[in-house]
């Protein structure tokens, strides 16, 4: 896709900043920071310059890239955990049995993972190979996260079920006090259990299941005597502190949960219900990733 030619004029700036948004979505760092650097050129003193600024600051802070400078010296983005990355392996394109799975995910636009959290998972699936049990993951949302973990599993001839947990009608229980302004009831309500169903139906290891965790998970628990792994990726702080307990309990010593939301400072619920977990445990291991992701491994 080619960038969009957008003139630079006052009002069009609602319309600039919708495809500064796509191009975000899209990981199109440098086509969204240049769209914006021309605006900064052309609308110096605009209120709505300022506003759209700030607007990619923020989106490009929560992908650890800084965004800074003015219009007259220029901007600049710099990636702040990619020191050095000359030297280091390139997870999208030589790591067997991960980069063209990956790449595929991402290319089908189902899931808000990239390489880095992906490659998170696909580890912690690779670790947990010896023990038995399911493989879980709460919040589905597109189901593009569910079909890796899946995929992953069958390429590496791990028996096992993966259940993939989530109302399929957006947020329940949002508590604005716990989860910040950026989580409303029924977010992401968009796909929905049909659509998702049809993505990952010809997968003969998913379990989809609809409904409430707090209402549907100790039952599918109930059905194993031990877990291996779990992807909590639930965003607000009820459903996770509901959870947490219940995964543990049933989590054999070497799983692994993987906490997707922590270190979002959009999603400040879900990592107040890891802390309050973790404050009263002495059997896990911690290890909170540059992703954001938070890795807790039984021990």
């Amino acid at each position: 896709m080619k960038s969009k030619q957008v003139a630079i004029d006052v009002s069009n700036l609602d319309e600039i900043l919708v495809y500064v948004r796509l191009y975000l979505g899209q990981r199109r760092y440098w086509e969204a920071a240049e769209m914006v650097r021309s605006v900064c050129r052309a609308l110096p003193d605009e209120p709505g310059t300022l506003a759209l600024t700030e607007a990619v600051a923020e989106a490009l802070a929560l992908e650890f890239v800084d965004f800074k400078g003015n219009a007259e010296s220029g901007r600049e983005l710099i990636n702040l955990y990619a020191h050095s990355a000359p030297k280091k392996i390139r997870v999208d394109k030589n790591i067997e049995g991960f980069s063209e799975l990956a790449t595929n995910i991402i290319a089908e636009s189902r899931s808000a993972l990239h390489f880095d959290r992906l490659y998170s998972i696909h580890q912690a699936i690779l670790n947990v190979a010896k023990l038995a049990g399911p493989f879980l993951e709460l919040g589905v949302y597109g189901g593009g996260t569910l079909k890796f973990i899946a995929q992953t599993c069958q390429m590496h001839g791990f028996d096992a079920p993966v259940f993939g947990l989530d109302t399929f009608k957006g947020h329940v229980g949002v508590n604005q006090a716990s989860d910040g302004p950026a989580q409303i009831e029924g977010l992401f309500a968009d796909e929905g259990f049909e659509k998702v169903a049809a993505y990952v139906g010809q997968l003969p290891n998913v379990r989809l299941v609809a409904g409430d965790v707090r209402e549907t998970l100790a039952g599918i628990l109930d059905q194993f005597e031990q877990i291996r792994f779990a992807h909590i990726d639930m965003d607000i702080y009820a459903p996770t502190a509901f959870s947490l307990p219940l995964l543990a309990q049933k989590l054999d010593r070497g799983g692994i949960l993987i906490l997707d939301d922590y270190g979002f400072v959009t999603c400040p619920g879900a990592k107040k219900a890891t802390d309050e977990f973790l404050a009263s445990r002495t059997d896990f291991v911690k290890f909170h990733q540059l992703s954001g992701q938070c890795l807790l491994v039984k021990i």
